[in-house]
């Protein structure tokens, strides 16, 4: 078996209603795996026999085989032409409830002919999620 140790910076699930990241914070444990809430990494480096060695801001070190790192996402937006409709490339996109695109003022972009359904615009960041907007975008339209 492997021994897993998680570190949560921001904690589980931060965007989620905090009793969802405790159920699963508890159940990661109750499977065995280290939860680490609040640490932070400072340092990272592979030693001559492959070990990893990851130097929390607390000054404790982790020794393990592997490191897997998961930071989260990114808009894609960088090559869509955003900056044709005042918009920052590589930047999320803010909308309102029937998804169509705000500008910075609060308004809706060009007309209100332009919708972001799915992770571009960071409501909620998940596959079904991205698929109901998605719809819900195809509706309003």
């Amino acid at each position: 078996g492997s021994k897993v140790t998680m570190l949560a910076r921001d904690g589980v699930l931060p965007r989620a209603e905090p009793f969802a990241g405790e159920l699963v914070t508890g159940s990661l444990r109750d499977a065995g795996a280290s939860v680490l809430l609040g640490a932070e990494a400072e340092a990272v480096k592979r030693d001559g026999d492959g070990a990893v060695h990851l130097t929390l801001t607390t000054g404790e070190v982790i020794e393990a085989d592997e490191i897997l790192v998961a930071i989260g996402r990114t808009p894609n937006t960088q090559d869509i032409g955003l900056a044709a409709v005042g918009l920052t490339p590589g930047d999320w996109l803010t909308v309102d409830d029937t998804l169509r695109v705000l500008g910075d003022d609060g308004t809706p972009l060009t007309d209100g002919w332009l919708y972001a359904a799915g992770d571009v615009n960071r409501r909620a960041l998940l596959t079904h999620q991205g698929k109901y907007q998605a719809r819900a975008a195809g509706d309003a339209i």
